[in-house]
């Protein structure tokens, strides 16, 4: 279970998050992860929207961190063994 004391929605941030299930198959530090990339989204949002997605198990990635604001869109893919590709 995720514990997340931010208010992103108070400054008008929409967030979705998504879990398909593939954290079952991988080791607690990619999962650590993977949560606080998503924390540092949250935190780093003045408006638009972030979603997180947990990928269903046996994708190469295992999950996504989507964000959408004024300055653009960024795209974070996390690889199975914690390996990151950020897309702008």
């Amino acid at each position: 279970m995720i514990h997340y004391r931010g208010r992103p929605r108070s400054r008008g941030v929409e967030v979705l998050l998504l879990d398909d299930g593939g954290f079952a198959e991988v080791p607690g530090a990619v999962r650590d992860r993977v949560v606080q990339f998503a924390i540092r989204a949250l935190d780093a949002a003045q408006g638009g929207s972030v979603t997180v997605r947990v990928l269903p198990a046996g994708r190469r990635n295992i999950a996504t961190v989507l964000v959408r604001g004024t300055d653009g869109d960024r795209r974070t893919d996390i690889g199975r063994s914690g390996d990151v590709l950020v897309s702008e």
